[in-house]
């Protein structure tokens, strides 16, 4: 049997991958080519540099050079941890390309990446085509007036500081579980010195693809390869994806040939339910007219008063379908994945 630390281990790594996979379950080869998932930035360059609405590059390293990576304009962020966000166009059609972390591991020798691009609503505006209140700064007339011109598509207000609740499960504020994973390829690598992972989306139609090895040394070590493989599917169809599952065990004590665990061939009944999902596309906004709260002055010197929000937003994010199950994204306490330590 393994020992509690090992078990410990065991845990732990299934937990990353199960939340990895919660996390992202949901064109071809000229696609793969145009959409290098190096976690550089894009060759073609960023549309917009200048943009603060479009453009941050903090903690990059060279040849990059930072830019917007004050908070509220003038305070440094304590953060440095690599990110980029740029806008930029591929065979006409504009992106938001994302990048979070580096391949290099930081001083406990771990390493976190990701690299996103998600398809713009259309060309020349800040939103994908997603839940989460746009921004005035767009198109301050949908405000209604005398609304905050800093107002981001997440909920958040930067002016003066003040931050919102980006992580807060309500799809219309923020867009948390509203995204549509047709119009997004995404490559996360997290690597360790006893894990490898890999989860890649990197087709817009197709589901992803999660590679993850676990290598324990030592008399009681165990070595594992797991391989969930859904890039032959698309999303309107309900099929399993090539699953590959592996255990050995490094026990001397075990019996001979019962320190090894195969999901293909040591199994009775494998019931494989990965890539067994489809997704159904919203209706998008039905209704998103912006009109902020915000103060008007006092009749006959009074006190400001409070015009309160007029919340007609109507958001329909169309949604998931399982074979076995599933989860409602727009349900989850996402809060619970921040660390307040690793993100002041």
């Amino acid at each position: 049997m393994l020992n509690n630390t090992l078990m410990s281990i065991t845990r732990k790594y299934l937990l990353v991958l199960a939340g990895v996979a919660g996390l992202f379950a949901n064109t071809s080869q000229d696609a793969r080519a145009a959409f290098e998932l190096n976690f550089l930035p894009a060759s073609q360059g960023p549309d917009n540099a200048g943009d603060v609405r479009r453009y941050a590059s903090c903690n990059m390293g060279a040849p990059s050079t930072d830019a917007f990576c004050q908070r509220a304009d003038s305070t440094p962020d304590p953060d440095k941890t690599p990110f980029l966000r740029e806008y930029v166009t591929i065979d006409g059609v504009q992106y938001i390309h994302m990048i979070v972390g580096s391949l290099t591991p930081n001083s406990a020798g771990e390493t976190f990446v990701q690299e996103t691009y998600t398809r713009l609503t259309n060309t020349g505006q800040l939103y994908s085509n997603s839940g989460g209140r746009p921004g005035c700064d767009a198109d301050n007339l949908r405000c209604g007036g005398g609304a905050s011109v800093w107002t981001s598509g997440n909920g958040q207000v930067v002016s003066n500081g003040a931050l919102g609740t980006p992580l807060v499960g309500n799809q219309h504020a923020t867009g948390i579980g509203t995204g549509d994973p047709t119009r997004t390829i995404i490559r996360q690598v997290m690597l360790s010195s006893e894990m490898n992972q890999e989860f890649l989306k990197a087709d817009f139609l197709l589901k992803p693809k999660i590679t993850q090895s676990i290598n324990v040394s030592g008399i009681n070590g165990l070595s594992s390869q797991f391989v969930l493989d859904m890039s032959a599917l698309n999303y309107s169809t309900i099929g399993t994806g090539t699953l590959v599952n592996t255990l050995t065990l490094n026990d001397p004590s075990l019996p001979a040939g019962s320190n090894f665990f195969d999901v293909g061939t040591s199994s009775q009944s494998a019931n494989v339910t990965g890539g067994r999902y489809t997704f159904t596309a919203g209706t998008g906004w039905v209704d998103r007219t912006v009109r902020l709260s915000y103060f008007t002055p006092g009749l006959n010197g009074a006190p400001p008063v409070l015009v309160p929000e007029d919340n007609v937003w109507q958001y329909n994010q169309g949604g998931y379908a399982y074979s076995n199950g599933g989860v409602d994204l727009t349900n989850v306490d996402w809060q619970a994945f921040r660390n307040p330590l690793e993100n002041p």
